[in-house]
């Protein structure tokens, strides 16, 4: 089963609220969670993750210095092997 981008930020919508309440006995009773020691570490890698740069100008630089030079250098298995696995894992889905 694939769940669509929209359904899951549908989703984390509705928890970033509170949850949704439920009834029981009258009263209205809202979701809880607690994060483990995992979870909060998972978090705070996140959290670096997020903080990183999209773009590594040091690696940028250095392949574009590397092209200009003429020195810059794939192996054509290497092209190929790449294709191929995108398109099995295109074709996956």
């Amino acid at each position: 089963m694939r769940i669509s981008a929209t359904e899951l930020q549908s989703v984390i919508a509705v928890y970033k609220t509170g949850g949704l309440p439920r009834s029981q006995g009258g009263a209205t009773v809202m979701d809880a969670a607690e994060i483990s020691l995992d979870g909060a570490a998972l978090l705070a890698i996140r959290k670096a993750y997020d903080r990183l740069p999209d773009v590594r100008e040091d690696r940028v630089r250095e392949l574009r210095r590397r092209v200009s030079e003429g020195k810059y250098y794939i192996p054509t298995e290497e092209i190929v092997e790449k294709i191929l696995g995108r398109l099995t894992v295109d074709s996956m889905f």
